[in-house]
C-alpha cells in the first residue's frame, strides 16, 4: 500500500444507533478505510434523528471501532418553520433569510462548523456525505481538497444556492449510481465519477427480468 493518508469524513450523524443510507455508507467508508491502515476520524453531530436534532450520544471525541469520531451540539430544529420555509421553497420565493433557518434546521452546528475551518489543511482529504444538511454545505467549502459523495435525490432541497455552490466547490464528486450522476449534471453541471457502494450487483439474465415484468404485470 502506498503512504498511509489522513482522511476526515464528515456525516451530519453518525454511529450503531443511525439508520440512513448514507449514514451507513459512511461508517462502511470509515471501516473499510481503517482496515486499508489509513488515519480516519469522523466529524459529526451528537444527534441520532434527523426529525429533531436532539443531542443523542455526548459530545466530544472518543475512539470507536479503530478510529476516532468527533461528535459536536447541532441546532435543534424548528419544525412548524422549516415545513413553512420547505414550502416556500418549492415555490421559488424563498429569501435569504429563510434559506439561513433552512440551513439552521438542517443539523447546523456552529462548533463543527469552526473545527472545519480551523482544521481545513491539516487531512490530506476531506470526504462529505451526503449533499443535503448544514455540515456539507456550509461545512465543504470550508476546507482543503474535498470529495463529495452527495447521495442525490430530485427534490426541493437540491435546488437551495448552497447546494449548486458546494457542487462546484467540491474536488471530486463520487456518485453511487450513473442515474445519480446524470442527475447531478442536469441540476448543477457537475461531472465526477461513479463510484458505486463498493460492491458489485450481481448479473442477471435478461429471460428472468422478462419473466418478473410478466409477473408483476409491469
Amino acid at each position: 500500500m502506498n503512504k498511509p493518508l489522513r482522511i476526515g469524513i464528515v456525516s451530519p450523524r453518525f454511529g450503531p444507533r443511525v439508520y440512513g443510507g448514507a449514514e451507513i455508507h459512511a461508517r462502511e467508508l470509515a471501516r473499510l478505510l481503517t482496515t486499508m491502515g489509513h488515519a480516519v476520524d469522523v466529524v459529526t453531530t451528537t444527534a441520532d434523528d434527523a426529525n429533531t436534532w436532539l443531542p443523542g450520544a455526548p459530545a466530544g471525541s472518543r475512539q470507536e471501532d479503530g478510529y476516532t469520531v468527533r461528535r459536536f451540539d447541532p441546532m435543534p430544529r424548528h419544525w412548524l418553520r422549516y415545513d413553512r420555509n420547505v414550502r416556500t421553497l418549492e415555490t421559488g420565493t424563498i429569501s435569504a433569510e429563510e434559506l439561513d433557518q433552512l440551513d439552521e434546521d438542517l443539523g447546523k452546528s456552529p462548533e463543527l462548523l469552526d473545527y472545519l475551518r480551523t482544521h481545513r489543511d491539516k487531512r490530506d482529504w476531506w470526504v462529505f456525505i451526503p449533499y443535503l444538511f448544514s455540515p456539507t454545505v456550509d461545512g465543504l467549502p470550508l476546507v482543503d481538497r474535498s470529495i463529495l459523495i452527495p447521495c442525490l435525490h430530485d427534490e426541493s432541497l437540491a435546488r437551495r444556492p448552497k447546494v449548486a455552490r458546494v457542487f462546484e466547490a467540491a474536488s471530486h464528486v463520487w456518485y453511487n449510481t450513473l442515474e445519480e450522476a446524470e442527475l447531478g449534471q442536469r441540476l448543477f453541471g457537475r461531472q465526477g465519477d461513479v463510484v458505486g457502494l463498493g460492491f458489485q450487483a450481481p448479473a442477471t439474465p435478461m429471460a428472468d427480468l422478462v419473466d418478473v415484468r410478466r409477473v408483476l404485470n409491469l
